[in-house]
């Protein structure tokens, strides 16, 4: 059939660089139509994919091998406990996590292979499973989520086929709570985590290749994966191995899978559900596990979301299929007796089998594990043939005849007997980004306003709605605590709380000229993700049933609170992408440190922190400065000034957080008759720093006050007595209230705010210090005071390195995220700052 370009009916895929035939549904006759579905069921001539050798096969063996025997152990010894705690049966050793292994440790250079991919899939999938198993019977639930895993994948381009396999897992009403959700996520990590350790161990591996791969526009060409820096652990001097090894644990700058039209998406859904529907009914006919739908789901998502990758074509199909099923179905009989080795086993001899017969199907370690983790014992040639045989056929012939009715698809490939090209890759070469001077940036910031940045907005956007989605997953299952003996007092620490931390943090952190809406706005943003994180990860850590009330809520202002302090540090420095990450990544280490690191405790006598001097003060400072640290200073520099409108607003939210403080601190003191005390100390502390404030400022230059030295110092009393704030006299709460105003007058006069920002070292880190310091001081001056020195001084010392560890750790990951901003400025994300002072003179 001769193509016609004249008329636009001949296009080139931007992906493969091929033709492909004329549009199926724009074909004048019926004759022609079925001559053109006719040359697609040809398919693309492409090259094969060839066998790895036995060097990569043995170590996907290994890799495979070790991840699901960890998952094996994990099972064996953890989950029992906690299923009993929870009162509901927890499994993590799914046959998903065998496509999970494959496709990690195998394809481990492809899209759906990264970070991203195995993450937000895995989540997707289970979401999935949650919303269809509503539905009845069984046919439908397993189709409608596999369904709706394929849509959600390829919105965001996140195509991983273990998705869907644990979307089926959840479609179980057995299986059907939020603690099975949170092993989903946990699975996820772990083997992100394995890779990134085992990958990089190699010379000629390179993992991840990028931690959060941007998708590639639609009309934009393939390029090459990315190349590891050549040295392996087995060849080269520990030293040079080592640096190496850390740089590839950096991640590389690769793009990820090409952005496809919403039609596309509905296409790959609606032909998902029909094959799913199908395997499904057969499934039930002949009365196999239903387990066996797990291994389906992972191929479906194969075949018709990402039906160009080499996987996904017949050769790798079928033989790896039958590979598959061969090695779980010999495996399990062998070791029936020894689960965990076997199901190691058969993961990995499937990795090692189909990479040496170049038919790497991510599908076949579900079909694998499935053999082990299945409670009925079929016949093994009939498994095999079944899970094997007759589902991989079915699945080659419903992705030709389907595949190929949308227009820009053309599927297979490649036959088996087909010798072509080479098949296309998968990603482009990173990009240098070289740190700009000042002349640079503003020309870089004029072609951004010229630029289109709408994709990056709304990628962020896609993203925060993720998040809310993920958090209401979660909170679906939380029962409501409402306590009404004691609601009149919890309302009104809630609302002190919230004028905290909006108001006050919000207002605090308002003081560059350029910056005011974002400091408000991210706050407020900050806030309503931590407050729902923080009762989850807490509920999760403290072994409890998922519960909210007013209580909760009070604890999570808490956590956002430790946030708001840490982004004090980073402001001006993050763009929203990296806020939402600080949220994330934060909030699991906040609440470890809370729930179980602070009541590791000798004795009868815990750990003393009232108000949070310790685990919020404390912690969220160092955690923010060691990230800022790793970060180091921004770019745009010359805009981190003030001017006398926004220091007015930050005096203001000074004087919030001034008046609501003593609430917040009395709201969290640990016994109720101290309540009263520690709203007397707090106040005192507070008078005493803020006199010390204004009467140490005149005196150290000139003799006029310093705006971000006053206020900052005038709220360090309050900070540091919230350690100890129910258990000291009222003369030391006013001597420690002066100390620490008149030490961070003197730091925040002279210290430099290149890398803190706010000056969180001073009005939140070392005043938390010194309040810790005089814990550890009122046993041993004060007698028998309920309160155990060695305790304090192992619960200070503690969350310091913890919170440093952890802050350096985030600040590496936040460096990963770097995009192109232009820092303390809200021109890029505020529709309404327009009116910014441009150039570097009027600034």
């Amino acid at each position: 059939m001769n193509f016609d370009e004249r008329d636009g009916r001949a296009q080139v895929i931007a992906s493969t660089k091929t033709k492909r035939p004329p549009f199926l549904w724009s074909q004048a006759s019926l004759a022609d139509w079925w001559a053109c579905y006719a040359e697609k069921l040809e398919g693309a001539n492409e090259g094969p994919e060839e066998g790895e050798g036995m060097c990569h096969a043995c170590c996907s063996f290994l890799a495979c091998f070790l991840y699901i025997g960890l998952l094996g152990l994990i099972q064996e010894y953890l989950l029992p406990g906690l299923s009993e705690v929870y009162e509901v049966p927890l499994t993590i050793t799914s046959a998903s996590w065998g496509a999970a292994a494959v496709h990690v440790f195998c394809t481990w250079h492809f899209p759906g292979a990264q970070p991203k991919s195995v993450v937000l899939g895995n989540v997707i999938g289970a979401g999935a499973g949650l919303l269809a198993s509503k539905v009845p019977l069984l046919p439908l639930k397993a189709a409608l989520a596999v369904a709706l895993t394929v849509a959600g994948q390829e919105l965001t381009g996140t195509v991983h086929p273990a998705g869907a396999a644990n979307a089926l897992l959840l479609v179980d009403e057995e299986y059907i709570s939020w603690h099975a959700f949170g092993l989903n996520i946990s699975g996820s990590v772990l083997i992100v985590v394995v890779a990134c350790l085992f990958n990089n161990l190699f010379n000629d591996r390179f993992y991840p290749q990028a931690w959060w791969p941007a998708l590639q526009p639609p009309d934009e060409a393939p390029g090459q994966r990315l190349v590891p820096p050549s040295a392996g652990f087995l060849v080269h001097a520990p030293q040079e191995w080592l640096k190496v090894y850390l740089l590839k644990l950096e991640g590389g700058h690769a793009l990820g899978p090409t952005q496809v039209s919403n039609a596309h998406t509905c296409f790959s859904s609606l032909i998902s559900f029909l094959f799913m529907l199908c395997i499904a009914v057969i499934n039930e006919a002949l009365d196999f596990d239903p387990a066996a739908l797990m291994a389906a789901a992972a191929a479906a998502v194969s075949i018709f979301s990402d039906w160009r990758g080499p996987s996904s074509q017949p050769w790798p199909c079928l033989v790896g299929s039958l590979l598959a099923a061969a090695c779980g179905a010999l495996t399990a009989e062998v070791l029936h007796w020894m689960p965990i080795t076997a199901a190691g086993l058969a993961v990995g001899l499937t990795a090692a089998a189909q990479e040496l017969a170049g038919a790497v199907f991510p599908a076949g370690g579900a079909i694998a594990l499935v053999f082990v983790v299945s409670p009925q014992r079929s016949p093994i040639w009939s498994s095999v043939l079944y899970t094997g045989l007759l589902s991989a056929s079915l699945l080659v012939i419903f992705g030709t005849l389907l595949n190929n009715l949308q227009e820009t698809r053309r599927f297979p490939r490649r036959w088996p007997w087909q010798r072509g090209g080479t098949a296309p890759h998968s990603f482009l070469p990173p990009l240098a980004r070289p740190r700009q001077s000042e002349r640079n940036l503003v020309r870089r910031w004029m072609e951004l306003e010229r630029g289109s940045s709408q994709y990056s907005h709304v990628y962020v956007g896609v993203l925060t709605v993720a998040l809310q989605c993920f958090f209401l997953i979660f909170l679906f299952f939380a029962e409501v605590d409402m306590s009404m003996e004691t609601i009149t007092s919890m309302c009104n620490s809630l609302a002190w709380a919230s004028m905290l931390v909006l108001a006050g943090f919000g207002y605090m952190q308002s003081f560059l000229k350029a910056y005011g809406l974002g400091a408000v706005g991210y706050s407020m943003l900050i806030t309503s993700l931590a407050v729902q994180w923080s009762m989850i990860l807490e509920s999760l850590l403290d072994l409890k049933p998922l519960h909210f009330g007013f209580s909760s809520l009070v604890q999570g202002y808490s956590a956002a609170a430790a946030v708001l302090i840490s982004f004090g540090a980073l402001i001006g420095k993050v763009d929203l992408l990296q806020i939402l990450a600080l949220v994330v990544l934060e909030l699991p280490c906040y609440c470890w440190n809370k729930v179980v690191f602070l009541q590791l405790t000798a004795g009868n006598k815990p750990v003393v922190h009232d108000a949070g001097g310790l685990e919020v003060f404390l912690f969220g400072a160092f955690f923010g400065l060691a990230a800022a640290r790793v970060l180091g200073p921004a770019e745009m520099s010359w805009l981190n000034r003030s001017q006398r409108s926004s220091e007015l607003l930050a005096l203001l939210g000074t004087a919030c957080f001034w008046a609501c403080l003593p609430c917040f601190v009395a709201a969290h003191a640990k016994r109720v008759d101290t309540k009263p005390h520690a709203w007397l100390n707090t106040v005192l502390a507070l008078l005493g720093s803020t006199v010390a404030a204004f009467g140490v400022d005149p005196l150290l230059e000139d003799g006029r006050l310093e705006p971000a030295a006053t206020r900052g110092a005038a709220l360090a009393g309050g900070v540091a007595i919230s350690v100890v704030a129910g258990e000291v006299e009222p003369f030391i709460a006013l001597a420690v209230g002066c100390l620490s105003g008149g030490m961070a007058t003197c730091g925040l006069r002279f210290a430099s705010r290149e890398l803190d920002t706010c000056g969180v070292l001073f009005v939140h880190g070392l005043p938390a210090v010194l309040g810790g310091l005089v814990s550890v001081l009122v046993p041993i001056l004060g007698g028998d005071s309920g309160i155990s020195a060695g305790n304090q001084a192992f619960g200070l010392c503690g969350t310091l390195l913890l919170a440093s560890l952890c802050g350096a750790c985030c600040g590496q990951l936040l460096r990963s995220l770097h995009s192109v901003q232009l820092g303390f400025s809200d021109e890029l994300r505020w529709a309404c700052s327009e009116d910014l002072p441009r150039g570097i003179l009027s600034l």
